[in-house]
């Protein structure tokens, strides 16, 4: 008994067209015809913050034409966003021999929304930065070689037409920087200004005042670190790429990639980002950043990349960490904007209205970010 035949659709499956479901299954099998005996595990589960789609992971008990049966245990996810990139990014980069999971196709339901369907990879725990550099140097080499792994793919002309350059850290030239970072190189003066009116809260009005004389020292630091990210030579970034977004094929336990929607081009080294401040913060860890960046250079170039000397990704990642805590800034300057309903790339009109729209604790994590910049600016 065929499942698919003489239905229009799988409500199972999303509403998916049964035919195209078939499609699907048939280059999942890598046979010239399936049937479907069975459905199961077709229950909706939470994946990352659930905010980008809805996912399933069921399980097909499928025949051949020659007899042979086969249960394929696929990943399915329904994009919230019609017009999501990431079925091109898996289908690109999988013909390109990146470490994804095998993609079998895309298809819209009659909503328009775009279904796509993936390989079955166990998925790895959220471990955060600060945690990987210190706990498990064998779980921080495993992260640094797939990271060298995913940005050693060369894009193809086409592809990179449909790429994005990065908001956060833009390719092109200072004006582009400036755009896309909606006043970024305003940033700690807007801190300043907006601090020192009491606009933001105690905390930061108290230290902006202590560090008044510091203020034209990181101005510069912010102009000299725009000019210098506009400049670096770019790459393809997954741009989202914690231990969560890192998973594992069952039979072979080979690590891949996941979760591709953000993919872009930027800085080259940007996915080491995160990993490379984490390891310039912590007391004890497992991992120098000489031996990261060695780890990275080699694991690069044997997956066909370009030769890097180690001490330019080193000077590279330097300058951004330190284009992040500048972001860092802006984004929590940017949220209590906009909970003030403030302008503000207006801030001759920003008024205090008797209250502060940074809580205590992220008046800290902004002041931890400058006090960051500040050792950098000496």
């Amino acid at each position: 008994m065929d499942l698919l035949s003489g239905q229009e659709r799988v409500s199972e499956i999303f509403d998916i067209g049964a035919e195209d479901l078939r499609s699907v299954l048939r280059r999942a099998s890598g046979w010239s015809d399936v049937g479907v005996e069975s459905i199961a595990d077709t229950q909706p589960f939470a994946c990352g913050n659930g905010r980008n789609g809805d996912y399933l992971a069921p399980v097909f008990m499928c025949e051949s034409p020659a007899g042979e049966r086969r249960a394929l245990n696929l990943f399915v996810k329904r994009a919230h966003d019609p017009l999501t990139p990431e079925p091109m990014h898996y289908e690109h980069l999988e013909a390109h021999g990146a470490p994804i999971p095998r993609f079998y196709g895309a298809h819209v339901d009659p909503k328009g929304k775009q279904i796509f369907f993936l390989e079955f990879v166990e998925a790895h725990e959220h471990v955060p930065y600060e945690e990987l550099v210190t706990r498990d140097r064998s779980s921080l080499e495993d992260y640094v070689r797939l990271a060298a792994r995913f940005n050693a793919i060369e894009p193809s002309e086409e592809y990179q037409s449909n790429l994005e350059y990065s908001r956060v850290y833009p390719r092109t030239d200072l004006c582009d920087f400036r755009r896309d970072l909606a006043g970024s190189l305003h940033t700690i003066s807007l801190l300043w200004g907006l601090a020192g009116r009491g606009c933001l809260g105690g905390r930061a009005q108290a230290f902006c005042s202590r560090h008044s004389g510091d203020l034209d020292r990181l101005q510069e630091l912010e102009r000299a670190t725009a000019q210098q990210v506009a400049r670096m030579p770019t790459a393809l970034v997954h741009d989202d790429l914690g231990t969560d977004n890192m998973a594992t094929r069952p039979m072979t336990n080979e690590y891949v990639v996941t979760d591709l929607e953000h993919v872009k081009l930027a800085p080259r080294f940007s996915d080491l980002v995160g990993c490379a401040e984490a390891i310039h913060e912590a007391a004890a860890s497992v991992m120098s950043m000489q031996e990261l960046a060695d780890l990275y250079v080699s694991a690069y170039t044997q997956a066909g990349g370009a030769t890097i000397p180690s001490d330019e990704l080193s000077h590279e990642i330097g300058i951004l960490v330190t284009a992040k805590r500048i972001d860092t800034v802006r984004q929590f300057l940017s949220d209590a904007c906009c909970i003030a309903r403030w302008n503000w790339l207006a801030p001759q009109h920003i008024e205090r209205r008797g209250r502060q729209f940074l809580p205590e604790t992220d008046q800290d994590e902004v002041i931890q970010a400058v006090e960051a910049l500040l050792e950098t600016a000496m």
